[in-house]
């Protein structure tokens, strides 16, 4: 117990540490506005977004890869999640999540993000002198693409390391690039109660910029998963600090009820885009999901994402935070001085 509580107090001191040195960098480095590549920041998976994006301690499937890779090693059977996107200003997003476990505790993932915005006629600006736009008869569109590759490894049975490159490819009306950037979390789960999980992750370390004067939206993310028993079914309440690197930091909470093993209701909120609702159905190796996101005069986003589970399942798929009591029989100490452990895209603030 004095072992445990010693770890306890390591854990959270260097996350402390880590949340004031990191909210000073990234504070430090850019101010609003200043980063290009913000579709990095559009939230994938309908389940994570229905909750309000508040997912860094919350992951158990294979969108755990954009939200915190650590999450990858809670998935136990190979699977596959496709989602589509009906975004803004006729923008559309497709992207597919995959995630094989290795062995018991290793997990490898991938992700394909696929974005198109509308086809729009090419102008230019006063070839004659008479400060007009005039259409030049051609027609344009931008498309980009962002590959993810992560792993993850259970390092204990309540401890989750992960980590992931992204490769991100930039057609703008023909103006094309790429770059690539890395991410990092980790997963506790059982923190000082058995019933509470925390995360951290850092999203989009810039590895190579997309070009010389442009920097990726780096995040820095803090989260809390409490799960408990409620007229017999479970409910999660998860919690999100985020520390970006281009605007103020943002807070967030999310709620998602089990009615049953089948069906499941979602609400969130964050101090960006404010609320979010969704449902999600769930049926052996079949699981689809859908959030509802009203973002004011911008107007509404929806979200769709199925998912398939190859093999017979060892738990229907709200296992994440289904059994409490298993958690706490499975819980183990960790030693943490041992275990090693166009314009609308590029300028817009998501």
């Amino acid at each position: 117990m004095v072992c445990q509580r010693s770890n306890m107090r390591k854990l959270l001191v260097t996350i402390f540490a880590g949340v004031l040195l990191t909210n000073a960098v990234l504070a430090a480095v850019n101010g609003p506005g200043t980063t290009a590549a913000n579709y990095l920041k559009i939230g994938l998976g309908a389940k994570a977004v229905a909750l309000g994006e508040n997912f860094t301690a919350g992951t158990d499937d294979t969108s755990s890869i954009y939200w915190n890779t650590a999450g990858l090693s809670s998935v136990k059977n190979t699977r596959v999640d496709f989602m589509q996107l009906n975004w803004l200003a006729g923008i559309s997003a497709k992207t597919i999540f995959g995630a094989l476990p290795l062995s018991e505790r290793d997990t490898l993932g991938a992700s394909v993000l696929m974005l198109d915005t509308p086809q729009d006629k090419e102008t230019t600006f006063a070839p004659d002198g008479s400060s007009t736009w005039y259409e030049t008869g051609d027609k344009f569109k931008s498309a980009i693409s962002v590959f993810n590759l992560g792993y993850s490894r259970a390092i204990s049975n309540s401890f989750h390391a992960g980590l992931g490159i992204k490769l991100i490819n930039e057609d703008l009306a023909g103006d094309k690039t790429d770059g690539a950037a890395l991410d990092a979390g980790i997963i506790y789960e059982g923190l000082l109660l058995p019933e509470l999980t925390l995360g951290v992750s850092l999203q989009n370390l810039g590895l190579k910029q997309l070009r010389p004067d442009e920097e990726f939206p780096t995040q820095f993310s803090l989260g809390f998963n409490y799960t408990t028993v409620l007229f017999r079914n479970i409910l999660n309440i998860l919690t999100d600090v985020k520390i970006p690197n281009d605007n103020e930091p943002r807070f967030g909470v999310g709620a998602e009820y089990w009615l049953g093993q089948y069906f499941a209701a979602r609400f969130g909120f964050n101090t960006f885009s404010q609320f979010s609702i969704g449902l999600g159905v769930a049926f052996s190796s079949l699981a689809a999901d859908y959030a509802y996101v009203p973002m004011g005069e911008l107007g509404i986003t929806h979200r769709i994402s199925l998912g398939y589970t190859f093999g017979l399942p060892k738990k229907s798929a709200n296992t994440a935070k289904q059994s409490v009591p298993e958690k706490q029989k499975q819980a183990d100490v960790i030693d943490l001085s041992k275990d090693s452990a166009s314009d609308l895209f590029t300028k817009f603030d998501f």
